[in-house]
C-alpha cells in the first residue's frame, strides 16, 4: 500500500506549511506550490497546486490610533480635537478613500467627513458638544482596494 502526501515549494514534506514573510514582503503576493505525491518512488507526483497568498501586517490595510478622551480644554491642540493618528504617516498618501462619522448616544452623526486632513473641533450645531460618550466609524480603503474599518467610542470630558 502506497502512501499519499504533501511536498511543499520548500521541499518539505509535511500536510501543513508555516509562512515566514519579511516586512518587505507584506502587502505583497507570495506564491506556495505544493505537490502530492505517493511514497512509491516509481509514481511521479499527480498533481500539483499553486496559491498565491496576500501577507498582511494586521487584519487592516491602515495601521490607525483613535482618541478615547478629549477635551476643549487639554493643553495639547491634538486632544483637543477628534482625529486619527496614523501610525505610517505615509499610509495618508496610499489611501483611495477616508469616511470618518461619529454619533451620539441618540445617534444622530455629529460629524462626517471624507477628508482624511478633517478633524472634529468638538463643535456640534455650532454649539460645544455635550460632555459626553461618542461612537466613531472610520473606514479606510487603499489604493490596492484592501478596505479597513474602525469603531470604536471616546469621551469627551471638562
Amino acid at each position: 500500500m502506497s502512501r499519499i502526501g504533501f511536498e511543499w515549494d520548500d521541499k518539505s514534506k509535511f500536510p501543513e506549511y508555516n509562512f515566514k514573510y519579511s516586512t518587505a514582503n507584506l502587502n505583497q503576493m507570495n506564491t506556495v506550490t505544493m505537490k502530492f505525491y505517493c511514497d512509491d518512488k516509481s509514481i511521479e507526483p499527480y498533481m500539483t497546486i499553486t496559491q498565491k497568498h496576500i501577507a498582511m501586517l494586521d487584519e487592516n490595510c491602515v495601521n490607525v490610533k483613535f482618541p478615547n478622551v478629549v477635551s476643549i480644554n487639554f493643553e495639547n491642540e491634538n486632544n483637543r480635537v477628534f482625529k486619527p493618528f496614523f501610525v505610517n504617516e505615509e499610509d495618508k498618501s496610499n489611501l483611495a478613500s477616508y469616511k470618518l462619522k461619529i454619533y451620539n448616544r441618540w445617534g444622530n452623526i455629529v460629524f462626517e467627513s471624507s477628508k482624511v486632513s478633517d478633524s472634529w473641533n468638538l463643535q456640534y450645531k455650532d454649539e460645544p458638544a455635550a460632555i459626553d460618550t461618542y461612537i466613531y466609524i472610520c473606514e479606510l480603503k487603499d489604493l490596492s482596494g484592501n478596505v479597513s474599518e474602525y469603531k470604536g467610542n471616546f469621551t469627551i470630558v471638562k
